[in-house]
């Protein structure tokens, strides 16, 4: 089992690496054929919310990978574990409520990636958290 300086570490490179795979996730997603009834100024925001969550994501990645900083702890380790740990587990609720709703409509491959991002946003959320707990005691 990796330590808790390793789980770090992996979580801040794959979330660096889920960031950089917004970049094919509107061909991924069959945009722009699927937004064909969809207004040129909705495409737009669309478009650039998914620019900027990848960014986000590629962010917060970075901002794991200073592992000895964060876990010596100091109130900026404390707050960029704090915001990790909600901001992952935000995004495990809404793939647990929102997404969900739509999983009967899903086909295979995307019920499956629906599995693997409840473990997946559990588990960041988790090693923040744990990382959290680690430096505030």
């Amino acid at each position: 089992m990796l330590s808790l300086a390793g789980q770090l570490t992996t979580a801040g490179v794959l979330a660096v690496l889920l960031g950089l795979a917004h970049l094919v996730l509107p061909s991924v997603l069959g945009w722009p054929a699927g937004l064909a009834g969809v207004t040129p100024m909705s495409k737009v925001v669309i478009g650039l919310h998914t620019g900027f969550v990848g960014l986000t994501c590629v962010l917060l990645g970075v901002l794991l990978l200073p592992v000895d900083a964060l876990l010596s702890g100091g109130p900026l380790a404390r707050t960029v574990l704090a915001v990790q740990t909600c901001f992952w587990g935000i995004r495990w609720v809404c793939e647990l409520c929102v997404v969900r709703r739509i999983l009967g409509a899903m086909s295979t491959p995307w019920r499956l990636a629906h599995l693997l991002g409840l473990v997946g946003w559990a588990w960041m959320a988790a090693v923040a958290g744990a990382a959290l707990v680690w430096v505030c005691h």
